[in-house]
Protein backbone atom coordinates (compact mmCIF):
# COMPACT_ATOMS: atom_id res chain seq x y z
CA UNK A 1 0.00 0.00 0.00
CA UNK A 2 2.90 2.16 0.45
CA UNK A 3 3.45 2.82 -3.15
CA UNK A 4 -0.08 3.89 -3.53
CA UNK A 5 0.69 7.02 -0.83
CA UNK A 6 2.20 10.09 -2.22
CA UNK A 7 2.58 12.21 0.57
CA UNK A 8 1.81 16.38 -0.07
CA UNK A 9 2.02 17.94 3.67
CA UNK A 10 2.20 17.24 7.29
CA UNK A 11 1.62 20.19 9.31
CA UNK A 12 1.25 19.72 13.55
CA UNK A 13 -1.14 21.51 15.69
CA UNK A 14 -1.49 22.50 18.99
CA UNK A 15 -5.22 21.97 19.03
CA UNK A 16 -6.01 24.84 21.73
CA UNK A 17 -4.24 25.36 24.89
CA UNK A 18 -5.82 22.18 26.80
CA UNK A 19 -6.54 19.96 23.49
CA UNK A 20 -4.97 17.26 21.75
CA UNK A 21 -2.24 18.45 19.57
CA UNK A 22 -2.19 16.62 16.40
CA UNK A 23 -0.66 16.25 12.78
CA UNK A 24 -2.50 17.12 9.45
CA UNK A 25 -1.83 14.98 6.69
CA UNK A 26 -2.89 16.06 3.16
CA UNK A 27 -1.74 12.90 0.48
CA UNK A 28 -3.23 11.70 -2.73
CA UNK A 29 -3.90 7.81 -2.74
CA UNK A 30 -4.23 5.43 -5.06
CA UNK A 31 -7.14 2.79 -4.93
CA UNK A 32 -7.79 -0.82 -6.29
CA UNK A 33 -9.18 0.66 -8.87
CA UNK A 34 -6.22 2.85 -10.04
CA UNK A 35 -8.12 6.33 -9.35
CA UNK A 36 -6.33 8.52 -7.32
CA UNK A 37 -8.58 10.50 -4.40
CA UNK A 38 -7.14 13.67 -2.16
CA UNK A 39 -7.25 12.92 0.95
CA UNK A 40 -6.59 14.31 4.11
CA UNK A 41 -6.08 12.54 7.88
CA UNK A 42 -6.04 13.83 11.64
CA UNK A 43 -3.63 11.75 12.92
CA UNK A 44 -3.53 12.16 17.16
CA UNK A 45 -0.68 11.26 19.44
CA UNK A 46 -2.28 7.99 20.77
CA UNK A 47 -1.99 5.25 18.43
CA UNK A 48 -5.70 4.06 17.15
CA UNK A 49 -6.91 7.88 16.27
CA UNK A 50 -6.81 9.00 13.18
CA UNK A 51 -9.46 9.66 10.80
CA UNK A 52 -9.41 9.60 7.11
CA UNK A 53 -11.69 11.61 4.93
CA UNK A 54 -11.49 12.45 0.92
CA UNK A 55 -11.70 16.18 0.65
CA UNK A 56 -13.48 15.69 -2.82
CA UNK A 57 -16.45 13.87 -1.23
CA UNK A 58 -16.54 14.79 2.73
CA UNK A 59 -19.65 12.27 2.81
CA UNK A 60 -16.19 9.53 2.21
CA UNK A 61 -14.59 8.90 5.42
CA UNK A 62 -12.22 5.68 4.76
CA UNK A 63 -11.22 3.63 7.58
CA UNK A 64 -8.22 5.19 9.65
CA UNK A 65 -6.87 2.27 11.05
CA UNK A 66 -6.04 0.76 7.02
CA UNK A 67 -4.17 4.15 6.99
CA UNK A 68 -2.35 5.11 10.05
CA UNK A 69 0.51 2.94 10.20
CA UNK A 70 1.78 4.37 6.60
CA UNK A 71 0.77 7.61 7.98
CA UNK A 72 2.61 7.66 11.17
CA UNK A 73 5.72 6.24 9.65
CA UNK A 74 5.46 9.45 7.38
CA UNK A 75 5.19 11.56 10.24
CA UNK A 76 8.08 9.77 11.54
CA UNK A 77 10.11 10.49 8.77
CA UNK A 78 9.56 14.03 8.54
CA UNK A 79 10.42 14.49 12.03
Amino acid sequence: MTEQLEILSINYHRNGVCGAGFHSVAFNFRDEDGRYRKMVATVFEEKGYCSVIEIEDFANCWRGDVFEPLLRKAIRDRG
